[in-house]
């Protein structure tokens, strides 16, 4: 999918276990993923304090000029940043 600026859709703000980076010639790409060996997680599937994954995420109530996507008003996350994945954690 092309955007405005001509330039492809790229996944970003992932936490990605065993696996490499999908483009790894275009620094362009997937800027602020974070690719590791391994992602700690509880026994309820959440990730655990020590995990890649807390403040891994975008904050999407300033991401957009015309102000947050619902339900990600200022406030919705803990942290320096969102969790990434489904589960606020910290």
């Amino acid at each position: 999918m092309l955007t405005k600026t001509g330039r492809r859709w790229t996944a970003d703000y992932n936490v990605v276990a065993g696996g490499g980076k999908p483009w790894p010639a275009d620094p362009r790409k997937d800027m602020h993923s974070r690719y590791v060996e391994k992602l700690p997680l509880g026994p309820d599937l959440h990730p655990r304090p020590e995990s890649p994954a807390i403040d891994a995420g975008l904050d999407l109530s300033t991401y957009l000029r015309s102000g947050p996507l619902p339900g990600c008003e200022p406030g919705y996350f803990k942290g320096k940043a969102p969790d990434a994945g489904a589960f606020e954690v910290q």
